[in-house]
C-alpha cells in the first residue's frame, strides 16, 4: 500500500473515481491509490477540477457495474462446487443479496422499494364542519348563560348559631 497522499492531484482523484466507477467502493478505492477517506472527503468538499460532478457521474457508472454483477451472477451456469455443494450455492446467492441491499441503499431513487399511494376517494367535509360549527356555538351560548346564572345568585351569607344572633357586642371605647 502507497503512502495516504494529502497533497490534492488530478491524477490520483481520476484513478480513484475510475475504481468506484468499476464497482469498487470508495473506502477501497482511496486504500488502494493511497489516499485516505476524509482526505477524499475533504478535496470533494473544496470542488477541486469540478470534483462533485465527476464523483456524482463514477457514483451513476458505479450503480450500472453492481447491476451488471447481479445480472451476471444470475446468468452465470452452477459450477460444479455449487452443484456438488448447497453451501456454494446458498454464498452466491448472499453474494446477489448484499449486491442488491447495497444497490437499494445506495442507489435508493432508481433501485429502492417505491410505494404509490393513490387515493380515489373524496371526502365531503361540510357536515363535519357545519357540526363543528353548531357545537362551538352552543358551547358559546352554554358559557354566556352561565355568567348570567353567576351574576343572578344571591349573595350566600354565613348562618350565625341563635347564640351568636342574640348576642350583641357593644363598641369599646377607649
Amino acid at each position: 500500500m502507497p503512502k495516504p497522499v494529502t497533497t490534492y492531484t488530478l491524477d490520483k482523484t481520476d484513478r480513484i473515481l475510475a475504481s468506484v466507477a468499476t464497482g469498487a467502493t470508495l473506502a477501497h478505492a482511496c486504500k488502494e491509490h493511497g489516499v485516505v477517506v476524509m482526505t477524499f472527503y475533504d478535496w470533494l468538499e473544496r470542488d477541486f477540477d469540478n470534483l462533485k460532478k465527476r464523483y456524482e457521474r463514477a457514483k451513476l457508472s458505479h450503480m450500472e457495474c453492481l447491476s451488471d454483477k447481479i445480472a451476471e451472477t444470475i446468468e452465470a451456469p452452477l459450477s460444479e462446487e455449487e452443484k456438488e455443494y448447497p453451501v456454494a450455492f446458498k454464498r452466491r446467492e448472499l453474494q446477489m443479496k448484499r449486491l442488491q441491499w447495497e444497490l437499494e441503499k445506495r442507489h435508493r431513487h432508481v433501485y429502492g422499494n417505491h410505494v404509490t399511494v393513490e387515493n380515489k376517494h373524496t371526502i365531503d367535509l361540510k357536515p363535519v364542519l357545519a357540526k363543528i360549527e353548531e357545537r362551538r356555538r352552543r358551547q358559546q351560548a352554554n358559557g354566556a348563560m352561565r355568567v348570567i346564572e353567576a351574576t343572578e345568585k344571591p349573595l350566600d351569607l354565613t348562618k350565625l348559631s341563635k347564640d351568636e344572633q342574640s348576642i350583641v357586642k357593644p363598641n369599646k371605647r377607649d
